[in-house]
């Protein structure tokens, strides 16, 4: 119950929280840096979904760890540094820091979602074998 709470609650917060980033980083950046920023703010955007990921998965990182996991978070681990290796290469041949962060971002976000829900299922089978 807690694992879930916890999660429920981390995303109530944080994905409101981001929304309305995601709506004024662009002015924000601008205004707090200069008009030359605007474009740092856009990029930082793209961003945000994996910056969520992040804030909710990397505070439940122990769980692999409590269930005796560590080789399949090391596979998981090793594949998110190739997606996101391959995501910065096909944004260098196509000439565009953009499609690179962007890239980034998604590869990034899908290993950390990915991670999440095993985590939920180590999770939650562990809660069914104790009734």
């Amino acid at each position: 119950p807690f694992f879930k709470k916890f999660i429920g609650y981390g995303l109530l917060i944080l994905c409101p929280s981001f929304a309305v980033l995601y709506l004024i980083l662009p002015q924000l950046t601008s205004l707090l840096l200069g008009v030359g920023w605007v474009e740092t703010g856009e990029l930082l955007r793209l961003l945000l979904p994996w910056m969520v990921c992040v804030l909710i998965v990397t505070t439940i990182q122990f769980v692999p760890d409590i269930f005796g996991k560590q080789r399949v978070m090391m596979i998981v681990e090793i594949s998110m540094c190739a997606l996101r290796a391959l995501a910065l290469l096909c944004g260098c041949y196509y000439n565009s820091f953009t499609l690179a962060i962007t890239l980034y971002s998604c590869a990034s976000t899908l290993v950390h979602v990915v991670e999440g829900v095993w985590f939920y299922i180590l999770v939650s089978r562990y809660e069914s074998s104790l009734q």
